[in-house]
């Protein structure tokens, strides 16, 4: 009986609504220890139950006093969305080349997110241009210091639109006032309802607009005839307005996704053909890449907008360093640079006119060339310790040997402009935008003309060390009718899989053709005495071998990454070469300095520290590793480098 009188109970309870009993406080702690007192499950145990709170219906109901507001809001947004879809249909009609110079370069991609998918206006509203796009347009303003050209990116065109705005002046609204029906209030509730279906943001006004605005001809309920035709009267009253609105929302647009081509999209170094393949050309891959930023600035808060551009930039430490430095050097540029100076003999003690220009010149691009303290005695134009200083701290800088002793090199780069220099700043900018660096964080990095080469993992620097590079000797190829540069190291990017202790070396045929056979004319015994050996390979040719020893071109260690020009790292017994400050002396190929620090440090990253280089190197057997971890290794080509001091 008394079983059945809990059951019974309990039984009750479940009939009455819970979502009313936990609609509030009270009726939630009344709940709980009702189903305690007759036994039923621990209150604890209980899923908790959603408040009976309608918010779609709240929304609607809250926004009725201000529904004249509402609706023509959404009559207005509803005209700017369809002048939208109009000017990308026209855009697209045109010839490529045309929409370029002067109009929606993007329109494909604006086909796509504002038409076929649900990409809402992002930087305009009925008003005008709102606090998002005078974001974008900020940024745009600030391209010029990215040596971006301007009025590639519609500045001109969005500045003219948006006077034309401001000349149209306020619209006037549809005549009459418009109250909903109680029956239109419930399709208004269901509107809102499949608005905010499966979005979990809070439903806001906008959510109302946004409802509203969508009713169109297609609408099969009686009730939206009413919303339908006031869209349709608004839209077409407000259509001056929505047409000028909606070219600044797609010129802003289009000018962000200039940019962020310029920046960065442009750029397919990394991408492979079956990537290629399977997007359907560099076109789609573009493409792909400026949706995923129109999404980006979609989703950002507005005071998140400038981090969207940023994130466009090579992450780099050397990319935001050269900003600065572009910044430093058109401040030299405004301030009218420095002057020319004549080459004179620098020697302590000696006075010279010359020696007070030279100084200023140094002081002019943020060089120190006078003492900390300077009192009455000094002279500038007597040449002293602080400005032989100041030469040693230019030939770091430049790559002169740092010895104070001014070489007719020397003169001539420093009476290289100032506007010379930050073009040099500018350029090396560009090509960071179109280098094969992506964000890595782990890779080798050798940079041609800075003769250097850095090691980097978990996006810190580890190592770094001077290589010498291929010569830049200009030849004639009388076959091809063109000049070229056979010994150059090229620009390219692959993955170091392995490396080889005491490698042999196999000459290529033309350092045979250019270097050996002129060598064996003159002494027969050259081959035997140098190492050399003539071997036949499967293939039926016969090739030349360097056997492995002190004198191997190669040294003792090689480390591979394969690539089309067979250009790789590796020792060398010409060690003297690192002594200079220009190091282009190979025939393509990148000595490093110190091969057997690279090699050990390599074998520990990779997971091979149970190996030890010293005895690898004890017997001259040629040993292969392989890597199970690829290393990414860059040769790019900068010729402005940011130092650690920032110098």
């Amino acid at each position: 009986m008394r079983s059945g009188t809990k059951v019974g109970i309990c039984d009750r309870v479940d009939k009455v609504s819970r979502q009313q009993l936990a609609g509030t406080a009270v009726g939630a702690g009344l709940m709980a220890a009702l189903m305690a007192v007759v036994g039923c499950a621990d209150p604890e145990e209980l899923e908790p139950m959603p408040a009976p709170v309608d918010e779609s219906r709240l929304l609607v109901e809250s926004q009725l006093p201000y529904f004249d507001e509402v609706i023509r809001q959404a009559g207005r947004q509803r005209a700017i969305q369809e002048a939208i879809s109009t000017q990308i249909e026209e855009e697209a009609q045109r010839r490529f080349d045309d929409r370029v110079e002067d109009g929606l370069r993007y329109s494909t991609v604006f086909r796509r997110e504002y038409i076929e998918g649900d990409l809402p206006v992002l930087f305009v509203d009925e008003s005008g241009i709102v606090e998002r796009g005078e974001e974008v347009i900020a940024e745009l303003d600030e391209s010029w210091k990215h040596a971006m050209e301007i009025e590639t990116l519609h500045r001109s065109e969005i500045a003219g639109g948006s006077e034309k705005l401001a000349r149209l002046g306020d619209p006037e609204p549809v005549d009459g006032g418009f109250k909903p029906t109680v029956e239109e209030v419930e399709v208004l509730v269901d509107l809102v309802d499949q608005a905010v279906e499966g979005d979990e943001k809070s439903v806001g006004r906008d959510v109302l607009i946004d409802a509203v605005s969508a009713v169109d001809d297609e609408g099969a309920k009686p009730a939206l005839e009413r919303f339908r035709d006031y869209n349709r009267r608004e839209a077409e009253k407000f259509a001056p307005w929505a047409e000028q609105l909606a070219d600044l929302e797609l010129r802003i647009a289009d000018g962000a996704l200039r940019y962020a081509r310029t920046m960065r999209h442009k750029n397919l170094e990394r991408v492979s053909w079956q990537q290629m393949r399977d997007a359907g050309g560099s076109a789609e891959v573009i493409f792909g890449r400026m949706q995923k930023t129109m999404r980006d600035l979609a989703a950002a808060e507005v005071d998140e907008v400038d981090g969207v551009f940023r994130d466009l930039e090579p992450s780099h430490e050397q990319y935001r360093g050269l900003f600065a430095a572009a910044g430093q050097y058109r401040q030299f540029v405004d301030d009218g640079g420095w002057q020319r100076v004549r080459s004179f003999s620098v020697e302590k003690g000696e006075s010279s006119s010359r020696a007070a220009d030279l100084r200023q010149r140094l002081e002019a691009e943020g060089i120190k060339a006078r003492p900390d303290e300077v009192d009455e005695d000094f002279d500038p134009e007597v040449v002293d310790e602080s400005l032989i200083d100041g030469i040693r701290a230019y030939q770091r800088t430049h790559q002169f040997v740092d010895d104070g002793d001014p070489t007719p090199g020397f003169w001539r780069s420093l009476n290289l402009s100032a506007e010379h220099r930050l073009e040099q700043i500018e350029m090396t900018m560009q090509r960071w935008r179109e280098s094969h660096f992506e964000d890595d964080r782990d890779f080798i990095m050798v940079n041609i003309p800075g003769f250097d080469a850095e090691v980097w993992t978990d996006g810190e620097r580890q190592k770094r060390f001077s290589v010498v590079v291929g010569n830049n000797r200009r030849r004639c190829d009388r076959d091809e009718g063109r000049w070229e540069y056979p010994d150059a190291t090229p620009v390219l990017m692959s993955k170091m899989d392995h490396m080889m202790f005491n490698p042999p070396w196999y000459v290529p045929d033309r350092i045979i053709r250019e270097t050996l056979e002129p060598r064996v004319e003159e002494n027969p015994d050259y081959f035997e005495e140098e190492g050399y050996e003539e071997i036949e390979l499967a293939d039926g040719r016969t090739a030349v071998r360097q056997l492995p020893g002190e004198d191997n071109a190669l040294g003792k260690v090689k480390f591979i990454f394969p690539n089309e020009h067979n250009v790789y790292l590796h020792d060398t017994p010409q060690k003297q070469y690192f002594d200079y400050g220009i190091r282009a002396f190979s025939h393509g190929c990148i000595r490093v300095s110190k091969p057997l620090e690279l090699a050990e440090f390599l074998l520990n990253w990779k997971g091979r520290g149970d190996l030890d280089v010293g005895d690898i190197l004890d017997g001259e057997r040629t040993i292969r590793i392989d890597f199970e971890r690829e290393l990414p290794v860059m040769v790019e080509y900068y010729t402005v480098w940011i130092d650690d001091d920032g110098a």
